[in-house]
């Protein structure tokens, strides 16, 4: 016995924003027996929008395409019928509001993408400074250590970017290098210890 497949099921159906909203009625002469409601209206105005900020509206590319492309069916047929609109004002504003709505979200993203190409540029400018002083640094410092601050070169146990082959530690000790500035910061603070010591045995 033949068995024959099932019917493939079927497909779902595709429910738009306005869906639930009257769009208005066209008789065969394409003239309009029903106005469209203002809440149909309001729904093509949003998602007339969101299209063109799918990623704050959390839209999909598959699903921006397919409301992209209904839109502008919807956009076609107030256009060419423009009957449909309650009243002959509604249909002037709306296209104004529209179009001026549309202006701003373009200038958003554009705005957003700018910034995000600016900071791009400025991160890229900061990695190449760092590469470019690392090279520096091995040129007028070949001692240095990498990852190490320039005083932990010095000040660190046995010194270990002066780049000078220390004595063995005494007992409990240790030796190290110290830069020309950083013996004046010692010698200064020395001077200001020994002047305040001074001063507070004068005073008592």
């Amino acid at each position: 016995m033949l068995e024959i497949p099932p019917p493939p099921p079927p497909k779902p159906r595709v429910v738009l924003p306005w869906s639930e909203y009257d769009p208005g009625l066209l008789n065969g002469d394409g003239i309009a027996v029903r106005k469209c409601s203002t809440d149909y209206l309001a729904s093509i105005y949003k998602t007339c929008l969101d299209t063109y900020r799918p990623n704050e509206v959390n839209l999909s590319p598959e699903e921006t395409e397919r409301l992209t492309e209904s839109v502008r069916l919807e956009l076609t047929r107030l256009t060419s019928y423009p009957d449909l609109f309650p009243t002959p004002t509604a249909h002037e504003r709306f296209f104004k509001l529209l179009q001026e709505s549309v202006a701003r979200v373009v200038k958003k993203r554009q705005d957003k993408e700018n910034e995000s190409i600016e900071e791009s540029i400025r991160l890229r400018a900061n990695i190449l400074a760092r590469e470019e002083e690392e090279i520096l640094q091995e040129i007028n410092r070949p001692s240095f250590k990498p990852g190490l601050k320039p005083w932990e070169q010095f000040l660190l146990k046995g010194s270990p970017g002066s780049g000078v082959v220390l004595p063995p530690d005494p007992p409990n000790g240790y030796v190290q290098m110290m830069p020309i500035g950083g013996v004046a910061l010692h010698l200064r603070w020395l001077r200001e210890n020994y002047t305040a010591s001074k001063e507070y045995a004068e005073a008592s």
